[in-house]
């Protein structure tokens, strides 16, 4: 939980969050950072926040929308999303927040598998960011083609930003 609060805390220094009008986040599974202080942030500056949900007739994720007071139900591979969704483009996302098996110093990411979330960033119109531990860095990064390089990635001692040319 310490470390999670660090991770949140150097997050919400970001001028990237700061300005941010449209939030992606997610329901933290048991060893992800937990965003409780963010949630927070988002609710007090009037943010939207949008939560992946899945799209059955898709096969792939979506964003909707996640009010205050809008409950959530068991989604599919168990992550929590609101029960009854109201979709939101991805391309109004502002800064969009994902968790990882592993990192690299390059901003890339290796996810839970499938490629979901990596179709779901390729949309997004705003900063891609990844919220993990600093155990969780390798020089040692699969890639598959359809992964996306992330902008920033956010451990509990460092920012990591991606060199783009």
């Amino acid at each position: 939980m310490e470390k999670s609060r660090a991770v949140q805390a150097l997050t919400l220094e970001l001028e990237e969050f700061h300005s941010a009008k449209v939030v992606s986040l997610y329901c933290a599974l048991v060893r992800e950072i937990r965003l409780d202080e963010i949630i927070a942030a988002c609710r007090a500056k009037n943010k939207i926040i949008v939560l992946p949900a899945w799209i059955s007739a898709r096969k792939s994720y979506g964003l909707a929308r996640w009010d205050a007071g809008t409950p959530l139900k068991l989604g599919h591979y168990g992550i929590e999303e609101p029960a009854e969704p109201i979709w939101v483009p991805a391309t109004q996302v502002d800064f969009a927040v994902s968790t990882c098996l592993a990192f690299n110093a390059a901003c890339q990411r290796l996810g839970h598998g499938g490629g979901y979330f990596d179709r779901l960033l390729a949309e997004v119109g705003g900063t891609k960011a990844c919220l993990a531990f600093d155990c969780q860095k390798t020089d040692d990064i699969p890639l598959e083609p359809h992964d996306i390089q992330l902008d920033l990635v956010i451990t509990e001692s460092a920012i990591y930003r991606a060199l783009r040319t």
